[in-house]
Formats: C-alpha cells, sequence, structure tokens
C-alpha cells in the first residue's frame, strides 16, 4: 500500500514537472515568434522608407523635367543618390531574407522602384539635352536679333527709331531674366530655372523684333517719302521750340547753332 501510494506521488510529481517543463517551452516559442515578428516589421519599415526615398528623387526628375541647369543639378544627385540604393538594397537582398515572404515582397518593390528610377535617369538625360539644344538655340537667336535691331537703328528715320527701340528692349529684357535665372540656378540646387516660361517670352520678344525690323526694310517710296517729310516737320518743330524759349536770341546763339548742327546729323542719319 505504501508502494502503490509513493508510485502515484512520483506520477504526479513527473506530469506536474512535464507540464511545467512544456508550459516554459510554449512561452519561450511565443517570445520568440514576437521577436520574430518585430523584427520582421523594422525590416519591412526600413525598405519602405528606401522606396519613398526612391520616388521622392524620381518626382524630383519630373519637377525639373522642363529645365536646363535644374535639371542637369537633379539628375546628378538622382546618380548619386541611386548608388546609395543599389548599396541598400544588396544588404537586404540576402538568403535570410528571401525565406521571409513579407520581407521578400518588400524587397521586390525596392527593387522595381530602383529599376524605374534608372529608367528615369536615362530619359531625363535625353530630355536635358533636349532642352539645352532648344535653349541655346533660342537664346543665340535672342542675341542675333538683339544685334541686328542696334544695326537697323543707325539706319532708320528718327520717327521710327522709338518703336524699334522699346521692342529692343523687351528682347533685352527677356535675355537679362534667362541669364540671371542661369546664375541663381548655378549657385543652387533647389531654385528652378523656368526654362518654358522664359523661352516662351524669349521667342515673343524676337518675333516682334524681327517682324519690325522687316517692317521697317520694306517701306514704298510713298512711304519713305512721308516719313522724310514728317522728319523734317520734327526738326522744324524742334527749332522753333527751342528759339521761342530763348529768352534772350542774341545770348544764345551759340547754343542754338550747336542744337541745330545735331539736328542736321540726327537729320542725315534719318535719310
Amino acid at each position: 500500500m505504501r508502494k502503490s501510494t509513493e508510485r502515484r506521488l512520483f506520477n504526479c510529481a513527473v506530469l506536474i514537472a512535464s507540464g511545467s517543463a512544456v508550459g516554459a517551452t510554449s512561452a519561450i516559442i511565443i517570445q520568440k515568434n514576437h521577436s520574430h515578428q518585430r523584427e520582421v516589421k523594422r525590416i519591412n519599415d526600413e525598405i519602405k522608407e528606401q522606396i519613398i526615398h526612391v520616388n521622392n528623387t524620381s518626382d524630383k526628375l519630373d519637377q525639373n523635367k522642363g529645365s536646363v541647369d535644374s535639371l542637369k543639378n537633379a539628375i546628378d544627385e538622382a546618380e548619386q543618390k541611386l548608388a546609395q540604393f543599389n548599396r541598400k538594397f544588396n544588404e537586404y537582398n540576402n538568403e535570410e531574407y528571401e525565406t521571409n515572404d513579407k520581407i521578400n515582397n518588400e524587397i521586390d518593390n525596392f527593387k522595381n522602384s530602383i529599376s524605374k528610377l534608372k529608367a528615369k535617369i536615362k530619359d531625363s538625360k535625353l530630355r536635358y539635352e533636349q532642352n539645352k539644344s532648344a535653349f541655346d538655340t533660342m537664346y543665340d537667336e535672342a542675341m542675333k536679333t538683339s544685334n541686328e535691331a542696334k544695326k537697323q537703328l543707325k539706319e532708320i528715320y528718327e520717327i521710327d527709331k522709338p518703336r524699334l527701340q522699346a521692342a529692343d528692349l523687351k528682347l533685352k529684357t527677356a535675355i537679362r531674366k534667362v541669364e540671371k535665372s542661369k546664375q541663381k540656378v548655378q549657385g543652387s540646387q533647389s531654385d528652378v530655372d523656368n526654362l518654358s516660361t522664359l523661352n516662351e517670352e524669349l521667342k515673343q520678344a524676337i518675333e516682334e523684333v524681327k517682324k519690325l525690323i522687316e517692317e521697317l526694310k520694306n517701306v514704298n517710296e510713298e512711304q519713305k517719302n512721308n516719313k522724310y517729310l514728317q522728319a523734317i516737320n520734327n526738326v522744324i518743330n524742334e527749332l522753333n521750340d527751342k528759339i521761342n524759349k530763348s529768352t534772350n536770341l542774341s545770348n544764345n546763339i551759340k547754343e542754338i547753332e550747336d542744337f541745330i548742327a545735331d539736328l542736321e546729323k540726327k537729320h542725315n542719319q534719318s535719310k
């Protein structure tokens, strides 16, 4: 009887010990699972953050696609960041992470976003060359047209000069805006040159000056005579005004003579 009681007590002790061991093992497994889940979440969050950086870099290329110098800055920056993204991708792209579906999915997303950025950089380089060529062509045309206007101003009637001077001033203002924009972008990584707006402004100013130059060159004989007579009348009116304003004509003869000589010079230039 005593041995039977002892055996039952021993069996109970074994069962209790076994239950405790199983409980402890289960607790360890649960703890490990929680730890594993936290690690997976941490890695996934890191990869997602990298994907956001990749997309932001790609967006910056899009934002500058209508520019020249600022697009070049964005391309240079994107290429530097691309090297960093590739290094990060290689850190995540290993056998340990590939066995986890959740992590592996984010790694694939990261890889795809990097591939898209590579393609965007390639397209942006081509667009940069196109933009630069168009910009340089327009800028050279603007300078050429302004020089032509300067030459034409020496050959036309005085009466026609204000119109051409105003048009040329508008063109020179557009040229200065372009130069100022280029200087601003070259000194900063954040500024964006508004190429499309400036190019359109240059184009309109060029067309206005060219049209006016062509118009002034192609006047017929009747128009030339009318302009000539109008120029003479302007000279006479200016001379009369000068004489009328002279309080003492005898004391201002020298001044009037100088004025007449200057008018003759202008008149000869107007022929």
